[in-house]
């Protein structure tokens, strides 16, 4: 994943376009929700409720190694990390990862959904790569709270290992797309 500013080429398509201007004197933290489809009646509403005590997500990370949030409406957690990652502060299910990417986990009474990108797409021209295409990329990722198998065991590009309570997942990604996979609690 790249921090900093990235600059793209022409895009056609149905495009929506949203900028941010960052002052570059703050010194504290901010943040921001993108909602869409929405009507202005449902944005108070939720204004309201993220006063309340127990708002609608809860923001577990925020520094130069990870952004994770937890989503209480949709038991999910979304992780952006940064580097390789081993959280100490059990953030949700994720153990650790063994490379920077996006993932977001939601578990539904033993049944894990897992989303795994890298927004990396690893274009460099090597002698291997003279072109410069797309490369894929492994991502290891630990999950802790059980043992855990994968629900279509003809799936590609995805291996699922568990042992102790931890379930090792091997996802293979490329071209910042998303791998999605559905993992079972063993019983």
């Amino acid at each position: 994943m790249f921090k900093g500013e990235q600059i793209f080429g022409s895009l056609k398509g149905d495009i929506i376009s949203t900028y941010l201007s960052h002052s570059g004197e703050s010194k504290d933290w901010y943040e921001f929700i993108l909602r869409l489809n929405t009507t202005k009646k449902e944005m108070q509403k939720f204004a309201r409720e993220m006063n309340n005590k127990v708002p609608e997500y809860e923001i577990l990370q925020r520094d130069d190694k990870a952004h994770i949030v937890f989503s209480r409406k949709h038991n999910t957690t979304g992780y952006a990390l940064f580097e390789r990652t081993n959280l100490i502060e059990q953030k949700g299910l994720l153990k650790s990862v063994d490379k920077p990417c996006l993932i977001i986990l939601q578990d539904q009474s033993g049944v894990l959904s897992l989303s795994v990108s890298n927004p990396d797409k690893g274009i460099e021209k090597t002698a291997d790569n003279p072109l410069g295409w797309s490369l894929a990329t492994d991502i290891t990722i630990f999950i802790n709270g059980g043992e855990y198998r994968l629900a279509n065991t003809t799936q590609k590009h995805v291996s699922v290992n568990s042992k102790d309570k931890t379930t090792t997942i091997i996802v293979t990604v490329k071209d910042g797309l998303p791998l999605n996979t559905t993992l079972i609690k063993k019983l």
